[in-house]
Protein backbone atom coordinates (compact mmCIF):
# COMPACT_ATOMS: atom_id res chain seq x y z
CA UNK A 1 0.00 0.00 0.00
CA UNK A 2 2.74 2.31 0.88
CA UNK A 3 4.65 1.10 -1.84
CA UNK A 4 1.96 2.21 -4.28
CA UNK A 5 1.24 5.71 -3.11
CA UNK A 6 5.05 6.61 -2.76
CA UNK A 7 5.56 5.78 -6.34
CA UNK A 8 3.95 8.12 -8.00
CA UNK A 9 4.92 10.74 -5.44
CA UNK A 10 8.45 9.70 -6.16
CA UNK A 11 8.42 9.79 -9.88
CA UNK A 12 7.09 13.53 -9.81
CA UNK A 13 9.89 13.98 -7.49
CA UNK A 14 12.58 12.99 -9.70
CA UNK A 15 10.94 14.92 -12.38
CA UNK A 16 11.89 17.65 -10.99
CA UNK A 17 15.00 17.05 -9.47
CA UNK A 18 16.42 15.06 -12.96
CA UNK A 19 16.25 18.02 -16.04
CA UNK A 20 15.48 14.97 -18.24
CA UNK A 21 15.50 10.90 -17.90
CA UNK A 22 15.69 8.90 -20.97
CA UNK A 23 13.84 5.28 -20.83
CA UNK A 24 15.61 3.17 -23.63
CA UNK A 25 14.35 -0.31 -23.77
CA UNK A 26 11.17 -0.63 -22.15
CA UNK A 27 9.68 -3.41 -24.49
CA UNK A 28 12.63 -5.84 -22.70
CA UNK A 29 10.39 -6.10 -19.50
CA UNK A 30 8.10 -8.83 -20.12
CA UNK A 31 4.51 -7.34 -18.72
CA UNK A 32 3.84 -10.90 -16.30
CA UNK A 33 5.89 -13.69 -14.87
CA UNK A 34 9.10 -13.10 -12.70
CA UNK A 35 12.37 -11.12 -13.08
CA UNK A 36 15.43 -10.48 -11.53
CA UNK A 37 16.63 -7.00 -12.16
CA UNK A 38 20.66 -6.14 -12.13
CA UNK A 39 22.16 -2.98 -11.93
CA UNK A 40 25.36 -0.69 -11.33
CA UNK A 41 25.00 1.55 -8.19
CA UNK A 42 26.55 4.73 -8.89
CA UNK A 43 24.24 6.98 -6.87
CA UNK A 44 22.96 5.60 -3.53
CA UNK A 45 19.10 5.76 -3.02
CA UNK A 46 18.98 7.60 -5.95
CA UNK A 47 19.25 4.23 -7.87
CA UNK A 48 16.98 1.98 -6.78
CA UNK A 49 13.81 4.88 -6.60
CA UNK A 50 14.76 5.61 -10.04
CA UNK A 51 14.62 2.33 -11.93
CA UNK A 52 11.67 1.88 -9.20
CA UNK A 53 9.67 4.58 -10.54
CA UNK A 54 10.37 3.63 -14.44
CA UNK A 55 8.98 0.46 -14.58
CA UNK A 56 6.01 -0.43 -15.17
CA UNK A 57 6.25 -3.83 -12.74
CA UNK A 58 6.37 -3.43 -9.02
CA UNK A 59 9.29 -4.20 -7.38
CA UNK A 60 11.47 -5.98 -4.91
CA UNK A 61 14.19 -4.54 -3.76
CA UNK A 62 17.57 -6.32 -1.75
CA UNK A 63 19.32 -3.87 -0.03
CA UNK A 64 22.48 -4.25 3.13
CA UNK A 65 20.63 -5.66 6.32
CA UNK A 66 22.40 -3.14 8.26
CA UNK A 67 20.05 -0.59 6.98
CA UNK A 68 16.95 -2.29 8.63
CA UNK A 69 16.85 -1.80 12.38
CA UNK A 70 14.54 -3.61 14.72
CA UNK A 71 10.99 -3.16 14.96
CA UNK A 72 8.35 -0.54 13.27
CA UNK A 73 11.35 0.61 11.28
CA UNK A 74 12.18 -2.74 9.99
CA UNK A 75 8.38 -3.92 9.36
CA UNK A 76 7.89 -0.73 7.59
CA UNK A 77 10.91 -1.34 5.35
CA UNK A 78 9.89 -5.39 4.92
CA UNK A 79 6.27 -5.17 4.28
CA UNK A 80 5.68 -1.79 2.68
CA UNK A 81 8.34 -0.75 1.14
CA UNK A 82 9.37 -3.87 -0.88
CA UNK A 83 12.64 -4.82 0.63
CA UNK A 84 14.54 -7.89 1.57
CA UNK A 85 17.32 -7.91 3.78
CA UNK A 86 20.94 -8.82 2.24
CA UNK A 87 24.10 -9.62 5.01
CA UNK A 88 27.08 -8.83 3.52
CA UNK A 89 29.52 -11.07 5.23
CA UNK A 90 32.46 -8.66 4.51
CA UNK A 91 30.59 -5.90 7.11
CA UNK A 92 30.33 -8.30 9.68
CA UNK A 93 32.39 -9.42 12.50
CA UNK A 94 29.79 -12.70 12.93
CA UNK A 95 28.99 -15.34 10.71
CA UNK A 96 25.84 -14.50 9.04
CA UNK A 97 23.61 -16.24 7.03
CA UNK A 98 21.23 -15.62 3.75
CA UNK A 99 19.39 -18.34 3.68
CA UNK A 100 15.99 -16.27 4.78
CA UNK A 101 16.93 -13.75 1.75
CA UNK A 102 17.22 -16.98 -0.92
CA UNK A 103 13.77 -18.12 0.86
CA UNK A 104 12.20 -14.68 0.54
CA UNK A 105 13.37 -14.46 -3.10
CA UNK A 106 12.06 -18.04 -3.98
CA UNK A 107 8.68 -16.99 -2.95
CA UNK A 108 8.40 -13.53 -4.41
CA UNK A 109 9.60 -14.98 -8.06
CA UNK A 110 7.52 -18.03 -7.09
CA UNK A 111 4.47 -15.08 -7.14
CA UNK A 112 5.60 -13.80 -10.94
CA UNK A 113 7.00 -10.90 -8.57
CA UNK A 114 10.28 -8.86 -9.63
CA UNK A 115 13.20 -8.19 -7.83
CA UNK A 116 15.74 -5.83 -8.42
CA UNK A 117 19.50 -6.28 -6.72
CA UNK A 118 22.61 -3.78 -7.40
CA UNK A 119 25.58 -6.81 -7.68
CA UNK A 120 28.36 -4.38 -6.83
CA UNK A 121 27.60 -4.64 -3.18
CA UNK A 122 28.41 -0.64 -3.01
CA UNK A 123 27.61 2.32 -4.55
CA UNK A 124 30.31 4.83 -5.94
CA UNK A 125 29.91 7.57 -8.40
CA UNK A 126 32.14 5.63 -11.91
CA UNK A 127 30.98 5.21 -15.20
CA UNK A 128 32.01 1.95 -15.22
CA UNK A 129 30.30 -1.79 -13.98
CA UNK A 130 32.85 -2.53 -11.25
CA UNK A 131 33.54 -6.68 -9.81
CA UNK A 132 29.72 -8.15 -9.69
CA UNK A 133 28.62 -11.07 -6.66
CA UNK A 134 27.40 -13.77 -7.93
CA UNK A 135 23.98 -13.60 -5.76
CA UNK A 136 21.75 -12.92 -9.33
CA UNK A 137 22.52 -16.20 -10.87
CA UNK A 138 22.72 -17.86 -7.68
CA UNK A 139 19.48 -16.93 -6.89
CA UNK A 140 18.22 -17.51 -10.39
CA UNK A 141 19.51 -20.92 -10.01
CA UNK A 142 18.26 -21.46 -6.68
CA UNK A 143 14.45 -20.09 -7.85
CA UNK A 144 14.59 -23.18 -10.66
CA UNK A 145 15.78 -25.63 -8.20
CA UNK A 146 13.20 -24.73 -5.57
CA UNK A 147 10.41 -25.16 -8.38
CA UNK A 148 11.67 -28.18 -9.71
CA UNK A 149 12.55 -26.52 -12.73
CA UNK A 150 8.41 -25.40 -13.49
CA UNK A 151 9.60 -22.26 -14.04
CA UNK A 152 12.21 -19.83 -15.49
CA UNK A 153 13.16 -16.42 -14.68
CA UNK A 154 15.26 -13.94 -16.92
CA UNK A 155 17.78 -11.75 -15.63
CA UNK A 156 17.66 -8.39 -16.93
CA UNK A 157 20.27 -5.87 -16.25
CA UNK A 158 19.46 -1.94 -16.19
CA UNK A 159 21.88 0.53 -16.69
CA UNK A 160 21.91 3.93 -15.28
CA UNK A 161 24.46 6.61 -16.95
CA UNK A 162 23.86 10.08 -15.10
CA UNK A 163 25.53 13.35 -16.50
CA UNK A 164 26.12 14.24 -12.59
CA UNK A 165 23.77 13.00 -10.44
CA UNK A 166 24.65 14.87 -7.16
CA UNK A 167 23.89 17.76 -9.15
CA UNK A 168 20.07 19.34 -9.77
CA UNK A 169 18.68 19.69 -13.10
CA UNK A 170 21.09 16.88 -14.18
CA UNK A 171 20.50 13.95 -16.76
CA UNK A 172 19.82 10.57 -16.76
CA UNK A 173 19.45 7.76 -19.36
CA UNK A 174 18.17 4.38 -17.78
CA UNK A 175 18.82 1.88 -20.21
CA UNK A 176 16.94 -1.19 -20.28
CA UNK A 177 18.89 -4.52 -21.66
CA UNK A 178 17.64 -7.78 -23.20
CA UNK A 179 17.57 -10.98 -20.84
CA UNK A 180 21.14 -12.29 -20.39
CA UNK A 181 20.69 -16.18 -21.71
CA UNK A 182 22.35 -18.33 -19.49
CA UNK A 183 23.23 -22.17 -20.13
CA UNK A 184 22.02 -24.42 -18.09
CA UNK A 185 24.03 -26.09 -15.11
CA UNK A 186 25.02 -29.12 -15.91
CA UNK A 187 25.25 -32.11 -13.57
CA UNK A 188 28.02 -32.66 -11.14
CA UNK A 189 29.79 -28.89 -12.30
CA UNK A 190 31.95 -26.82 -9.92
CA UNK A 191 29.45 -24.45 -8.55
CA UNK A 192 31.40 -21.58 -7.89
CA UNK A 193 33.06 -21.67 -11.21
CA UNK A 194 29.91 -21.74 -12.79
CA UNK A 195 28.46 -18.81 -10.72
CA UNK A 196 31.53 -16.75 -11.28
CA UNK A 197 31.32 -17.10 -15.48
CA UNK A 198 27.82 -16.86 -15.46
CA UNK A 199 28.56 -13.42 -13.55
CA UNK A 200 30.76 -12.49 -15.65
CA UNK A 201 28.39 -12.79 -18.66
CA UNK A 202 25.88 -10.81 -16.90
CA UNK A 203 28.80 -7.99 -15.98
CA UNK A 204 29.28 -7.82 -19.76
CA UNK A 205 25.69 -7.48 -20.70
CA UNK A 206 25.71 -4.77 -18.04
CA UNK A 207 28.42 -2.70 -19.18
CA UNK A 208 26.51 -3.12 -22.53
CA UNK A 209 23.89 -0.77 -20.45
CA UNK A 210 25.71 1.87 -19.70
CA UNK A 211 28.27 4.29 -21.16
CA UNK A 212 31.44 2.49 -19.80
CA UNK A 213 34.87 3.90 -19.19
CA UNK A 214 37.21 1.72 -17.96
CA UNK A 215 39.52 4.41 -16.84
CA UNK A 216 37.45 6.70 -15.16
CA UNK A 217 40.36 9.99 -15.41
CA UNK A 218 38.36 9.57 -19.50
CA UNK A 219 35.18 10.64 -18.22
CA UNK A 220 35.38 14.27 -19.00
CA UNK A 221 37.63 13.19 -22.53
CA UNK A 222 34.46 11.29 -23.39
CA UNK A 223 32.06 14.25 -22.96
CA UNK A 224 34.34 16.57 -24.54
CA UNK A 225 34.16 14.31 -27.77
CA UNK A 226 30.81 14.07 -27.65
CA UNK A 227 30.23 17.32 -27.20
CA UNK A 228 32.08 17.81 -30.34
CA UNK A 229 31.17 15.42 -32.24
CA UNK A 230 27.77 14.91 -31.55
CA UNK A 231 26.22 17.19 -34.39
CA UNK A 232 28.34 15.66 -37.51
CA UNK A 233 27.49 12.39 -36.17
CA UNK A 234 23.94 13.30 -36.41
CA UNK A 235 23.75 15.27 -39.68
CA UNK A 236 25.97 12.49 -41.14
CA UNK A 237 23.27 9.90 -39.82
CA UNK A 238 20.45 11.30 -40.31
CA UNK A 239 20.01 11.22 -36.49
CA UNK A 240 17.49 13.01 -34.75
CA UNK A 241 18.63 14.98 -31.31
CA UNK A 242 14.89 13.35 -30.10
CA UNK A 243 16.61 9.38 -30.99
CA UNK A 244 17.38 8.55 -27.17
CA UNK A 245 18.92 5.14 -28.43
CA UNK A 246 20.96 6.56 -31.19
CA UNK A 247 22.61 9.43 -28.80
CA UNK A 248 23.09 7.14 -26.18
CA UNK A 249 24.87 4.68 -28.52
CA UNK A 250 27.24 7.20 -30.22
CA UNK A 251 27.90 8.25 -26.13
CA UNK A 252 29.07 4.32 -26.04
CA UNK A 253 30.98 4.14 -29.00
CA UNK A 254 32.93 7.15 -28.15
CA UNK A 255 34.00 5.57 -24.88
CA UNK A 256 35.36 2.54 -26.73
CA UNK A 257 37.05 4.76 -29.11
CA UNK A 258 38.63 6.57 -26.71
CA UNK A 259 39.96 3.12 -24.68
CA UNK A 260 40.92 1.48 -28.30
CA UNK A 261 43.19 4.95 -28.90
CA UNK A 262 44.57 5.00 -25.38
CA UNK A 263 45.68 1.13 -25.49
CA UNK A 264 46.61 1.54 -28.99
CA UNK A 265 48.26 4.51 -29.42
CA UNK A 266 48.90 5.72 -26.12
CA UNK A 267 51.40 8.77 -27.38
CA UNK A 268 48.04 10.21 -29.72
CA UNK A 269 45.59 9.41 -26.72
CA UNK A 270 47.66 12.07 -24.92
CA UNK A 271 48.14 14.11 -27.13
CA UNK A 272 44.61 14.68 -28.52
CA UNK A 273 43.34 14.55 -24.69
CA UNK A 274 45.27 17.64 -23.61
CA UNK A 275 44.46 19.66 -26.78
CA UNK A 276 40.99 18.72 -26.15
CA UNK A 277 40.87 19.51 -22.64
CA UNK A 278 42.99 23.09 -22.97
CA UNK A 279 40.59 24.13 -26.11
CA UNK A 280 37.48 23.41 -23.19
CA UNK A 281 39.13 24.91 -20.39
CA UNK A 282 39.98 28.04 -22.44
CA UNK A 283 36.60 29.04 -23.95
CA UNK A 284 35.09 28.14 -20.57
CA UNK A 285 37.69 30.45 -19.07
CA UNK A 286 36.82 33.21 -21.66
CA UNK A 287 33.11 32.39 -20.94
CA UNK A 288 31.77 31.08 -24.57
CA UNK A 289 30.05 27.94 -25.35
CA UNK A 290 31.10 25.17 -27.66
CA UNK A 291 28.15 26.14 -29.33
CA UNK A 292 29.01 29.73 -29.19
CA UNK A 293 32.84 29.12 -30.87
CA UNK A 294 30.98 27.03 -33.52
CA UNK A 295 28.58 29.56 -34.39
CA UNK A 296 25.74 27.03 -34.13
CA UNK A 297 22.22 28.87 -34.28
CA UNK A 298 20.73 26.29 -32.27
CA UNK A 299 19.76 28.47 -29.07
CA UNK A 300 19.27 31.65 -31.76
CA UNK A 301 16.15 33.63 -29.87
CA UNK A 302 12.92 33.24 -31.95
CA UNK A 303 10.06 34.83 -32.07
CA UNK A 304 8.12 32.16 -30.27
CA UNK A 305 10.84 32.02 -27.58
CA UNK A 306 10.67 35.57 -26.84
CA UNK A 307 6.54 35.65 -26.60
CA UNK A 308 7.38 32.21 -24.27
CA UNK A 309 9.58 34.35 -22.16
CA UNK A 310 7.38 37.89 -22.31
CA UNK A 311 4.07 35.84 -21.50
CA UNK A 312 5.56 33.29 -19.21
CA UNK A 313 6.92 36.01 -17.13
CA UNK A 314 2.96 35.71 -15.17
CA UNK A 315 4.16 32.61 -13.77
CA UNK A 316 7.76 32.27 -13.30
CA UNK A 317 7.63 35.62 -11.17
CA UNK A 318 5.48 34.47 -8.65
CA UNK A 319 7.11 30.82 -8.94
CA UNK A 320 10.34 32.78 -8.35
CA UNK A 321 9.17 34.61 -4.76
CA UNK A 322 7.18 31.17 -3.90
CA UNK A 323 10.03 28.95 -4.10
CA UNK A 324 13.03 31.13 -3.42
CA UNK A 325 13.00 29.83 0.26
CA UNK A 326 12.74 26.76 0.44
CA UNK A 327 15.59 26.36 -2.53
CA UNK A 328 17.74 28.88 -0.80
CA UNK A 329 17.49 26.49 2.33
CA UNK A 330 18.20 23.54 0.69
CA UNK A 331 21.26 24.74 -0.48
CA UNK A 332 21.92 26.38 3.01
CA UNK A 333 21.10 23.23 5.10
CA UNK A 334 22.93 20.90 2.74
CA UNK A 335 26.32 23.19 2.46
CA UNK A 336 26.37 23.96 6.04
CA UNK A 337 24.89 21.01 7.73
CA UNK A 338 25.17 17.84 5.32
CA UNK A 339 28.42 18.33 3.43
CA UNK A 340 29.56 19.45 6.40
CA UNK A 341 30.00 16.30 7.90
CA UNK A 342 30.48 13.94 5.00
CA UNK A 343 33.93 11.88 6.21
CA UNK A 344 37.63 12.45 4.53
CA UNK A 345 40.72 10.31 3.91
CA UNK A 346 43.94 10.74 3.91
CA UNK A 347 43.89 11.55 0.32
CA UNK A 348 41.04 14.24 0.66
CA UNK A 349 38.49 12.20 -1.14
CA UNK A 350 34.62 11.25 0.44
CA UNK A 351 33.95 8.56 1.64
CA UNK A 352 30.35 9.42 1.16
CA UNK A 353 30.68 11.25 -2.01
CA UNK A 354 27.64 8.52 -3.64
CA UNK A 355 24.91 9.86 -1.23
CA UNK A 356 25.57 13.14 -2.21
CA UNK A 357 22.78 13.39 -4.65
CA UNK A 358 20.47 11.08 -2.42
CA UNK A 359 21.29 13.55 0.65
CA UNK A 360 20.58 17.03 -2.08
CA UNK A 361 17.02 15.15 -3.20
CA UNK A 362 15.94 14.25 -0.08
CA UNK A 363 16.77 17.52 1.76
CA UNK A 364 14.85 19.25 -0.94
CA UNK A 365 11.75 16.97 -1.46
CA UNK A 366 11.48 17.45 2.53
CA UNK A 367 12.08 21.32 2.66
CA UNK A 368 9.78 21.51 -0.49
CA UNK A 369 6.73 18.80 0.75
CA UNK A 370 6.53 21.13 3.80
CA UNK A 371 6.48 24.14 1.86
CA UNK A 372 3.52 22.64 0.13
CA UNK A 373 1.00 23.20 3.36
CA UNK A 374 2.54 26.41 4.01
CA UNK A 375 1.33 28.04 1.16
CA UNK A 376 -1.91 26.38 1.56
CA UNK A 377 -2.45 27.69 4.82
CA UNK A 378 -1.23 31.14 3.98
CA UNK A 379 -3.95 31.50 1.22
CA UNK A 380 -6.55 29.89 3.17
CA UNK A 381 -6.13 32.48 6.41
CA UNK A 382 -5.30 35.98 3.75
CA UNK A 383 -8.77 34.69 1.85
CA UNK A 384 -10.62 32.06 4.67
CA UNK A 385 -11.92 30.20 1.37
CA UNK A 386 -10.75 26.71 1.78
CA UNK A 387 -10.95 25.53 -1.85
CA UNK A 388 -8.52 28.19 -2.46
CA UNK A 389 -6.02 26.79 0.06
CA UNK A 390 -6.50 23.58 -1.25
CA UNK A 391 -6.32 24.36 -5.20
CA UNK A 392 -2.89 26.74 -4.38
CA UNK A 393 -1.43 23.87 -3.12
CA UNK A 394 -2.15 21.69 -6.17
CA UNK A 395 -0.86 24.29 -8.76
CA UNK A 396 2.57 24.34 -7.11
CA UNK A 397 4.09 21.60 -8.90
CA UNK A 398 3.33 22.24 -12.48
CA UNK A 399 4.18 25.74 -11.11
CA UNK A 400 7.55 24.85 -10.48
CA UNK A 401 8.32 22.65 -13.31
CA UNK A 402 7.44 25.72 -15.53
CA UNK A 403 8.98 27.49 -13.51
CA UNK A 404 12.38 25.01 -14.45
CA UNK A 405 11.51 25.65 -17.99
CA UNK A 406 11.48 28.99 -18.39
CA UNK A 407 14.49 29.30 -16.39
CA UNK A 408 16.09 27.05 -19.01
CA UNK A 409 15.23 28.69 -21.57
CA UNK A 410 15.64 31.90 -20.82
CA UNK A 411 19.65 30.79 -19.70
CA UNK A 412 20.01 29.52 -23.17
CA UNK A 413 18.91 32.89 -24.64
CA UNK A 414 20.86 34.83 -22.11
CA UNK A 415 24.19 32.35 -22.90
CA UNK A 416 23.54 33.15 -26.41
CA UNK A 417 23.80 36.91 -26.07
CA UNK A 418 26.44 36.52 -24.02
CA UNK A 419 28.40 34.50 -25.96
CA UNK A 420 27.38 36.94 -29.17
CA UNK A 421 28.84 39.99 -26.89
CA UNK A 422 32.08 38.31 -26.08
CA UNK A 423 32.73 37.28 -29.57
CA UNK A 424 32.35 40.50 -31.06
CA UNK A 425 34.79 41.63 -27.85
CA UNK A 426 37.39 39.19 -28.56
CA UNK A 427 37.34 38.74 -31.83
CA UNK A 428 41.18 37.24 -32.62
CA UNK A 429 40.79 34.91 -29.51
CA UNK A 430 37.37 33.31 -30.64
CA UNK A 431 38.86 32.69 -34.35
CA UNK A 432 41.65 31.32 -33.09
CA UNK A 433 39.51 28.38 -31.10
CA UNK A 434 37.30 28.61 -34.14
CA UNK A 435 40.17 27.35 -36.14
CA UNK A 436 41.19 25.25 -33.29
CA UNK A 437 38.31 23.31 -33.04
CA UNK A 438 37.70 22.41 -37.01
CA UNK A 439 41.23 21.37 -36.53
CA UNK A 440 39.99 19.13 -33.36
CA UNK A 441 37.73 17.64 -35.25
CA UNK A 442 39.44 17.30 -38.08
CA UNK A 443 41.75 14.80 -36.48
CA UNK A 444 38.65 13.18 -34.86
CA UNK A 445 37.15 12.10 -38.47
CA UNK A 446 40.92 11.03 -38.98
CA UNK A 447 40.91 8.74 -36.29
CA UNK A 448 37.69 7.52 -36.76
CA UNK A 449 38.66 6.50 -40.47
CA UNK A 450 41.71 4.77 -38.33
CA UNK A 451 39.02 3.34 -35.96
CA UNK A 452 36.49 1.91 -38.59
CA UNK A 453 39.88 -0.29 -40.36
CA UNK A 454 40.56 -1.63 -37.11
CA UNK A 455 37.10 -3.12 -37.36
CA UNK A 456 35.15 -0.96 -34.98
CA UNK A 457 33.64 2.14 -35.60
CA UNK A 458 32.51 5.55 -33.69
CA UNK A 459 28.98 5.10 -35.28
CA UNK A 460 28.86 1.65 -34.54
CA UNK A 461 26.65 0.14 -32.07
Amino acid sequence: MLYTILKPIIRMSLNLYFRRIDVIGSENVPTDGPIIFVANHPSALLDPITVATNLNREIHFLAGANWFGKGLKERIMKKHLNMIPVHRPWLSKKKVSNDEMFEECYKSLDQDKCIILFPEASTATVSKIRELKTGAVRIKAGFEEFTKFGKKVPIIPIGLSYSNPHEFQSRVVVKIGEAVLLDPIEEGADLGEVYRSQTDQVQEELKNSIIHIDNTQNESLVKNISRLFIGIHRKENDISFRDKQSNFEFGQSVATAVAHFEEQDPTAYSGMSERIENYFDEINELGVSDDSVAGSERSKPSFFKWMFMILGLIVALPSLIIFFIPYQLTKVIFRNKVKSTMVEDDKGENFDYAFMGTLIFAVGILLFGLWTPIIGAIVYFSTSIWWLGVLSMLVLYPMFQFSMLYGKVGLRMLNYYRGKRIRKQNKERVEFYTQERKAIIEKLKDYQISYVTSGTSMDAN
